[in-house]
C-alpha cells in the first residue's frame, strides 16, 4: 500500500514548528489550596500534590515517560477537579503521541491529551492561553472543527497574540474558509511583522487565488525572515512555476532527497519541467522520489509516463514493471503502450 502524503504537509508542520508549547522543564507547583474539595469535585491537597509531582518527575527525569502518564492518569482520577494535575497529564500524553511506535497509538495518545484539555475549561479554567492550548491539542487529535472553536475564542480574549491568529488562521485555510484565513494571517502578520509563517501561509492564499505576483511577494518576505526554512522554497517554486520555471526548477534541486519525494513537491516539479519540456528530468526527479518509496505504484506510474513521453523506453519499463509489482491497475496497459512504441 502507498504511503499517505498530504498536499497540505506544509501547512501542518508549520502548525507544530511554531505554536506549540514545548515540553521541557516539568516543575510541579504548589497552588494555594484552602480547600481539598470543589463543587466540580476533589482537588488534590498540597501534600499530596507534592508526592504525585516528585513521583512523576523522577520517572520524566529517567525518561519514563509511560509509567509518569500512569501514575499522573490515576491521580487524575482519584482528583479529578485538579486543574494543575489535568494539565500535567495533558501534556505528558502529548509527548507520548509525538513519540508513539504506530500512527494509531500516537492519535489515541492526542486524543487523551485533548479530554484533558476539555476537562480543564469545564473546570473554569477559561483563560485565552488554556483555549489554545486546547485548540493545539484538538488540531493534533485531528480535530480541526474542535481546533478552530478553541482558537476563535483565543483570538477573541487575547487579540494581541500573533500565535492565536496565525493559528487561527492555518486551520480556516485547511477548511476552506480562505476570505477568515487571509483576515487572521494580514492579523499576525500585523502583529509580529516578523513571523515568518504568516508571510508563508498569506503567500499560500495568494496562490489559492491565482495571484502569483502577491505570493512571490509575500514569500519574499518569509526567506527574508527565515532563509532555512525549506518549505518557503517549495512555496515559491509554485509561485514561479508559470511566471518563471526554470527559477521554480532551481529551487526543487536545492531540496534534499526526502523533501523531493513529498506529493506537493512532485506536483510542482511535474509542471514546471513540463512548461519547458523537459520530460526526461522531470522523469529523473520521479525516479529519485520512486525509489525512496517503491511500494508506491502510483508515483511509479507516474515515473513511467515520463520517461516514457521523454522517449526513454527502457527506463519507462523499468518503473512500469514496479508499479505492476505494486499493483497498480494501470500498470499493464501503459506496459503494453511502452512495447508498443507509444
Amino acid at each position: 500500500m502507498a504511503p499517505e502524503r498530504s498536499k497540505l504537509v506544509t501547512l501542518g508542520a508549520l502548525v507544530m514548528g511554531v505554536a506549540i508549547v514545548a515540553l521541557t522543564g516539568y516543575v510541579f507547583y504548589l497552588a494555594t489550596r484552602t480547600t481539598p474539595t470543589t463543587a466540580k469535585g476533589k482537588v488534590a491537597p498540597d501534600d499530596s500534590l507534592q508526592a504525585i509531582g516528585e513521583t512523576a518527575q523522577k520517572l520524566l527525569a529517567a525518561g519514563d515517560w509511560t509509567t509518569a502518564s500512569r501514575v499522573l492518569g490515576s491521580a487524575v482520577e482519584q482528583y479529578p477537579a485538579d486543574v494543575d494535575l489535568r494539565q500535567r497529564y495533558a501534556e505528558v500524553l502529548q509527548n507520548l503521541a509525538t513519540g508513539a511506535a504506530t500512527p494509531e497509538e500516537g492519535q489515541a495518545h492526542f486524543e487523551q491529551a485533548y479530554a484533558q484539555w476539555v476537562a480543564i475549561l469545564e473546570l473554569g479554567d477559561r483563560d485565552a492561553a488554556a483555549e489554545f492550548r486546547a485548540g493545539m491539542a484538538a488540531s493534533s487529535a485531528k480535530l480541526p472543527r474542535k481546533a478552530l472553536e478553541h482558537f476563535e475564542r483565543a483570538a477573541v480574549m487575547d487579540a494581541q497574540r500573533p500565535e492565536y491568529a496565525l493559528n487561527l488562521g492555518m486551520v480556516q485555510y485547511n477548511l476552506g474558509m480562505f476570505p477568515e484565513a487571509r483576515v487572521s494571517l494580514n492579523r499576525a502578520a500585523l502583529l509580529k511583522p516578523d513571523l515568518a509563517p504568516a508571510w508563508g501561509m498569506l503567500a499560500q492564499v495568494a496562490l489559492r487565488d491565482g495571484n502569483r505576483t502577491v505570493a512571490l511577494q509575500s514569500i519574499a518576505r518569509a526567506r527574508a525572515i527565515d532563509a532555512a526554512d525549506p518549505n518557503w522554497r517549495i512555496i515559491e517554486a509554485d509561485a514561479a512555476t508559470i511566471i518563471d520555471p526554470e527559477r521554480a526548477i532551481g529551487l526543487l534541486e536545492s531540496l534534499e532527497p526526502a523533501l523531493r519525494a513529498r506529493e506537493d513537491v512532485l506536483r510542482i516539479a511535474r509542471n514546471c519541467y513540463g512548461a519547458k519540456g523537459r520530460f526526461g528530468d522531470a522523469g529523473a526527479f520521479f525516479a529519485a522520489a520512486s525509489d525512496l518509496n517503491p511500494r508506491d505504484g502510483s508515483l511509479a506510474m507516474q515515473t513511467a509516463d515520463l520517461f516514457a513521453r521523454a522517449g526513454a523506453r527502457d527506463r519507462a519499463r523499468e518503473y512500469a514493471e514496479r508499479a505492476r509489482e505494486a499493483g497498480d491497475p494501470g500498470a499493464e496497459a501503459l506496459l503494453a503502450r511502452i512495447d508498443a512504441g507509444g
